[in-house]
């Protein structure tokens, strides 16, 4: 799809959402004088089955900066998947003397605490997670909360207390994935590069109207799934199974390519086949949920030490799309193994829920296959905020 170019501008920047085998790229510009984008061009590259390759991600780039005529030398790259883990550590820290008032000095080291102990929880986790002996990468490090004693503040810098009581969202990538990223994008020559996780930046936005929910994220090769309690991204895991999964089932039962089985797919998350092929490809579509759903249960039997997952359910992503997801999650003989606090609830993410942030003329953040891409964007004025402190 080619778009008009526009008047060139500099303040520019580009979101690349990766998967193994697909890229999601957003160009954004941003208004000096403004705190919301405007979405100005957009490419969605699919290998299938291949991995990425160098020119792929160059074309699809340069398809984004072609469309929008943006100087864009500043990206954001989001992560998600199997190579990725995140999870909240909440750290007390004694203070020598309570009657002291805390300075700056004092709260970077109890910062420089803190990020040793998720290096080392990471380390745990990861070694409990992966045979992968490369290590892993620290993408996010995000304060989500800090007490003085039993005060929530949100600056302690001269405060008195005995105790200092920080939370924080930490995630990983492993080394392999992470450096894989970093030279698909080398010859592309961005001065500034942020590297982020997609569960963060979708919970970060869905946190501003719920305290306590699942986030589940469907995409292409793999789902992802966060516990979050009390806006804080408690732990994440990964599974496997995308909306892939599903066009490979269908190619397996009715024994078209994987091209034509995708199209089916699509056109019945639409609606729009024949009665007969609705029925068809529907059946076939619930069993492959149900496995899909044993998939989901058995990663949140995964995280340890939650007594009682929230009932509210955010979906998102394209393999979210199919109804069948939310039907399979509302029987109810998968859930007597899975402790809900009450009947669950499901939501579908929109990008409505972007339009304070984003102007989107374009229309392409629309649903919830594009959410997850979008509040990367959003990430840009996270960022921008926090310079400004």
């Amino acid at each position: 799809m080619k778009l008009p170019k526009s008047k060139s501008h500099t303040n520019g920047y580009l979101v690349l959402d990766f998967s193994p085998t697909s890229l999601k790229t957003l160009s954004f510009e941003q208004d000096s004088d403004s705190k919301k984008l405007s979405l100005k061009g957009f490419s969605i590259s699919d290998s299938y089955k291949d991995l990425l390759r160098k020119e792929v991600v160059k074309s699809s780039v340069n398809e984004c900066l072609s469309q929008s005529n943006l100087k864009a030398t500043d990206a954001i790259i989001g992560l998600s998947g199997p190579e990725v883990f995140g999870f909240t550590l909440i750290a007390k820290v004694k203070r020598k003397n309570p009657e002291k008032q805390i300075d700056e000095k004092e709260i970077s080291s109890v910062y420089d605490q803190v990020r040793d102990a998720c290096y080392e929880q990471a380390k745990k986790k990861w070694s409990f997670w992966s045979a992968n002996e490369d290590g892993f990468e620290p993408l996010d490090l995000v304060v989500t909360s800090i007490q003085v004693d039993e005060a929530v503040v949100s600056e302690p810098i001269g405060d008195t207390g005995e105790f200092v009581r920080i939370s924080v969202f930490c995630s990983y990538s492993s080394k392999k994935y992470y450096k894989w990223i970093l030279n698909l994008i080398n010859d592309l020559k961005f001065s500034s590069i942020t590297v982020t996780t997609t569960i963060y930046s979708q919970a970060k936005l869905i946190g501003e109207g719920s305290k306590n929910f699942l986030l589940v994220d469907i995409g292409k090769d793999y789902t992802d799934v966060a516990c979050i309690l009390g806006k804080n991204i408690i732990q994440s895991r990964s599974f496997e199974i995308g909306g892939s999964y599903f066009s490979r089932y269908l190619v397996d039962k009715h024994g078209s390519d994987f091209a034509s089985a995708n199209s089916k797919k699509e056109a019945f998350a639409l609606g729009t086949l024949d009665e007969e092929s609705m029925d068809k490809f529907g059946d076939s579509l619930y069993d492959a949920s149900k496995v899909w759903r044993t998939a989901f249960a058995t990663a949140l039997d995964s995280m340890s030490g939650i007594k009682s997952f929230p009932h509210r359910i955010y979906l998102s992503g394209g393999g979210s799309l199919l109804s069948m997801i939310q039907e399979v999650l509302l029987e109810d003989e998968w859930r007597k193994a899975v402790p809900f606090a009450n009947d669950i609830d499901i939501f579908a993410t929109d990008g409505k829920s972007l339009d304070k942030n984003i102007t989107d003329e374009l229309n392409v953040l629309d649903g919830s296959r594009m959410f997850a891409t979008g509040t990367l964007g959003v990430i840009k004025l996270e960022l921008d905020e926090a310079d400004e402190l």
